[in-house]
């Protein structure tokens, strides 16, 4: 699995190392403005294409969970984003002689670039771009058998918008919504199957934005 991971997060910070060099030229006569730093956190709903235990093939799995990122300006309008998610969901069952619950968690690590694309004195939308590598896991137990799913891995790129509101204090409300497209590729240690599949995955959250400007880091 790490070598499968090592190539692709090169290929992806080098990416990084030239953008930040090619924005950094190319924004070099605009004014540094307020925040250079920022961190986030939100509540989020997500669907992606994923297997939970007993799968024979991906489908689609919707999740709650939440989101944390944080940013920094990089001298110009463009801010290097780091953020991961969390998610996951449960279903249980009973009836005459049958009792159990089917559990599912996954989670994401990304890195990224954003930058604002319209804002005025109040209010701003930013675009992102991205890139998110994840892991899946489900569970089943029951009266007789517990046992776990096929173990998840993906990797891939997305795109992001997000709505930011009018600063109250420090935070500001965030409303995102992305879609991303992913390789992934899963085994199943009880059945010894292996699986291998390309998938997508749709995000919105709601959330609040804390920042902090140069002046007020004086």
């Amino acid at each position: 699995m790490i070598a499968d991971i090592r190539r692709p997060l090169a290929c992806v910070c080098g990416v990084l190392i030239l953008a930040s060099v090619w924005v950094a030229t190319v924004d070099a006569g605009e004014q540094v403005g307020d925040p250079f730093l920022a961190v986030g956190a939100s509540v989020l709903g997500r669907s992606s294409d994923a297997l939970t235990v007993s799968d024979l093939e991906p489908h689609l799995v919707s999740t709650p969970g939440g989101e944390a990122e944080l940013a920094a300006r990089l001298g110009c309008r463009w801010s290097v984003v780091t953020g991961g998610t969390v998610g996951g969901s449960w279903f249980t069952f009973a009836g005459p002689g049958i009792k159990g619950r089917t559990s599912y968690v996954e989670w994401t690590a990304r890195v990224g670039l954003r930058r604002p694309v319209w804002q005025d004195s109040r209010r701003e939308v930013d675009f992102g771009v991205f890139y998110e590598y994840g892991e899946q896991n489900s569970w089943l137990e029951n009266l007789v058998l517990s046992r776990s799913g096929a173990h998840g891995f993906r990797s891939g790129g997305g795109v992001r918008l997000t709505g930011v509101g009018p600063r109250w204090w420090y935070l500001r409300p965030c409303l995102a919504v992305e879609r991303s497209e992913f390789r992934a590729h899963a085994s199943d240690a009880t059945t010894g199957n292996q699986y291998a599949w390309i998938g997508s995955s749709t995000l919105i959250s709601l959330g609040v934005r804390l920042e902090m400007s140069k002046t007020a880091a004086r």
